[in-house]
């Protein structure tokens, strides 16, 4: 199965790395999404062959941009399937979101790449403050997820084939679900007491010190583990692989929305032996 992902940097989807002679492209270095993402699909294959074969093409938003600027006629861009209208201007974009997720669809195609099912993720993370309350946030969990949809219909591909990661803030909010797997980057000595957050999906503040940010609550985390100088990426793997999933979809409702949403896009490839 192939999954075309598009990512915001290295913690989420992952970076290019070294090319590889063999291979014939650069080897991608994942991050915290695809491992995630590979772990759901194993788990609810119907045979190990199903999922044996999970291949990411992965972009980052700042790899796509050169395709971001419509390039359909004004005819061609009314197509939406909430009845909403792309600016027919060719010097203006697509509303928010529905520029980069058009773009993926397009750079992929220009690259040569075949994909089965296309995912995009994002943080919905907005300025820091108080004003920023959890229904503001999930307007805009909402609003960027349609806007994310809107740009793959945009470019024909069929919605039961897609899917997309949104946190109701940030991606941190995710891997605070699960103290346990927190714990787990610890390397010396005795596991450390890591703070067992309820609702990781609601907090928020501003990103300085003593705050309830959810990097700078991670970060305090982390500094209970003993594990050398592993980078802040790898430690995000860590937690990634060793998460308890349906601690995180309990925890975090854009997380099981998620979930879901990559199952049914993945839907036809699980049940095949």
């Amino acid at each position: 199965m192939n999954i075309l992902l598009c990512g915001e940097g290295v913690t989420d989807v992952g970076e290019r790395g070294e090319y590889d002679v063999k291979l014939g492209d650069y080897i991608w270095n994942e991050g915290s999404i695809p491992v995630i993402i590979r772990r759901i699909l194993q788990e609810h294959a119907a045979t190990e062959n199903s999922t044996g074969n999970i291949h990411f093409i992965c972009y980052t938003v700042a790899d796509i941009a050169r395709e971001m600027r419509p390039k359909h006629s004004a005819g061609q861009r009314k197509r939406f399937a909430n009845g909403k209208k792309i600016e027919n201007s060719a010097n203006k974009h697509h509303e928010g979101h529905t520029d980069v997720a058009a773009g993926l669809i397009r750079r992929a195609k220009s690259d040569g790449k075949a994909f089965d099912i296309v995912g995009m993720f994002k943080d919905t993370d907005r300025e820091t403050g108080a004003s920023n309350t959890p229904h503001e946030a999930q307007k805009k969990h909402d609003s960027t997820k349609q806007e994310i949809l809107n740009g793959f219909e945009f470019e024909e591909v069929p919605l039961e084939k897609c899917f997309v990661a949104i946190p109701i803030r940030i991606l941190e909010n995710w891997l605070l679900s699960d103290s346990a797997a927190i714990a787990a980057v610890n390397q010396k000595g005795s596991t450390p007491h890591i703070t067992d957050y309820p609702h990781p999906e609601t907090l928020w503040g501003k990103e300085e010190p003593g705050t309830n940010h959810p990097k700078i609550l991670l970060a305090k985390e982390l500094k209970k583990c003993k594990c050398g100088n592993q980078s802040h990426v790898d430690k995000c793997l860590v937690i990634a692989e060793n998460a308890n999933l349906d601690r995180y979809k309990q925890k975090c409702p854009s997380f099981s929305e998620f979930y879901s949403d990559l199952l049914q896009a993945a839907q036809s490839y699980l049940s095949n032996s």
